[in-house]
């Protein structure tokens, strides 16, 4: 049966064209093979020529019949073809419809989705906002900390600078019972106090975190900023009015105490590119002097009749000879108040001689009586930081004396400037602050 229906097939196709077919059919065009085994009409011999009508026109039908036939299987290959792609198809589409009426409905998008690159952008800000708060979580954080740590420090300051006040109000109760003086016997006292100021300013250069008493103290990362701490001291209420800030041609400094007994002060001495000495003088109240970074070489001097000037005197380290050539006194002023040098009188039979000396350094404590003649002297490149307490009350008259072998060398050795009066910074918050940052800076040199 079926290859009845392929040979009408073949009769069908062997009477139309094949652009026909291919117009009336839709299919796409189907090459015609030609089988080289059997001969075609174009193929056939030149003796074919020759021979009868008769035997050419079964020739020709029998070759016909052949291509028909060819035709007729490839054109069946193709319908199978294309009958089993869209059976294919169809079962494909059928299986998506069946998958989507067993999946649950989803909810419908909003609208802002159905804008191209929005859902993007509403993300990105999401993140933005995000990003923003945390980060303003972590300022505020980081205030809190800061604000905390500043506080444990204010607290621990005050705690040290009142054991300081009480123990200098203390002293200053005694001395002020001695008609304002103070004496040698007295070293234990400074010298505990002394400590305390190293434990102030040690508190001004590092974290409570570091200090020896950890009570109250931050943790390491939290450590106070310098520039709060310097403020501190000149605009804290209850801080801020216990200190003044003065600065001098010598040296500048803090100055803790004032009172009817004794006054304590903190010495900044300026650092000199070159070698310097200040003139032989006394003070005219007695002190002390405790070292806490640097060094100077401390003389004592002593005024001598030349008569009685005789071999071995204490000389420097006392180890050298003096005899009457040995430099002699030229002038004496003394200075009144306001700082106005006058003459003083000194006979002129009268030669000042070195007497003993040190090194004083960190650590060092030496006392000096108010009629002590001394001198301070600076290597090049050198400055100190030291701590002195001196009596209110005074003992003597501040003298400064020009020696030397001759006038010339008198000038020579002459330092001007030692005993101008000092300048109090009230007021002068930057200046201050220079004042405060130096003596900061130079403490923790020996940290």
């Amino acid at each position: 049966m079926a290859r009845s229906m392929v040979h009408q097939a073949a009769s069908l196709f062997a009477l139309l064209s094949l652009d026909s077919l291919q117009l009336s059919s839709g299919l796409p065009a189907i090459p015609v093979l030609h089988d080289p085994a059997v001969p075609t009409a174009h193929d056939a011999p030149a003796e074919a020529v020759g021979t009868t009508a008769a035997e050419a026109i079964n020739e020709r039908d029998s070759i016909r019949e052949s291509d028909s036939i060819r035709q007729s299987i490839q054109i069946e290959n193709h319908l199978r073809e294309s009958e089993s792609r869209a059976q294919s198809e169809k079962s494909e589409t059928e299986k998506s419809e069946i998958e989507k009426s067993e999946a649950p409905e989803s909810p419908e998008k909003p609208e802002a989705d159905k804008i191209p690159g929005l859902p993007d952008r509403i993300s990105q800000a999401s993140t933005a906002v995000g990003s923003d708060t945390a980060e303003e979580e972590d300022r505020k954080s980081i205030e809190e900390t800061r604000t905390l740590a500043e506080q444990a420090w204010l607290s621990n300051f005050n705690t040290h600078l009142q054991k300081l006040q009480q123990d200098l109000s203390a002293w200053d109760s005694s001395a002020k019972d001695s008609g304002g003086m103070i004496y040698a016997n007295d070293r234990p006292t400074f010298t505990n106090i002394n400590s305390q100021v190293a434990e102030l300013l040690k508190l001004l250069t590092v974290s409570e975190a570091h200090s020896d008493d950890h009570s109250g103290g931050v943790g390491e990362g939290d450590e106070v900023s310098s520039d709060f701490k310097i403020d501190a001291l000149l605009t804290q209420k209850g801080i801020s009015e216990k200190f003044e800030i003065f600065r001098s041609p010598i040296f500048s400094g803090i100055r803790f105490h004032e009172g009817k007994g004794i006054v304590a002060e903190l010495h900044d001495f300026h650092e000199t590119s070159v070698a310097t000495r200040t003139d032989p003088h006394n003070h005219k109240r007695s002190f002390y002097s405790g070292m806490l970074q640097g060094e100077y070489l401390h003389r004592l001097w002593r005024l001598q009749d030349k008569s009685k000037a005789r071999r071995g005197f204490l000389g420097t380290r006392g180890g050298a000879e003096d005899n009457d050539d040995s430099d002699h006194l030229i002038e004496c002023k003394k200075m009144d108040v306001a700082g106005v040098k006058n003459p003083c009188e000194v006979s002129p039979d009268k030669t000042l001689k070195p007497g003993f000396e040190n090194l004083h350094n960190k650590g060092q404590i030496y006392f000096v009586d108010s009629d002590d003649i001394h001198t301070v002297a600076f290597a090049k490149n050198t400055s100190a930081l030291s701590f002195t307490v001196r009596a209110s009350e005074s003992t003597s008259s501040t003298h400064y004396y020009l020696w030397g072998k001759s006038v010339e060398d008198a000038e020579q050795n002459a330092t001007e400037g030692n005993f101008m009066p000092r300048v109090v910074l009230t007021g002068r918050k930057n200046e201050a602050k220079e004042v405060i940052r130096s003596i900061v800076k130079k403490f923790e040199m020996e940290l």
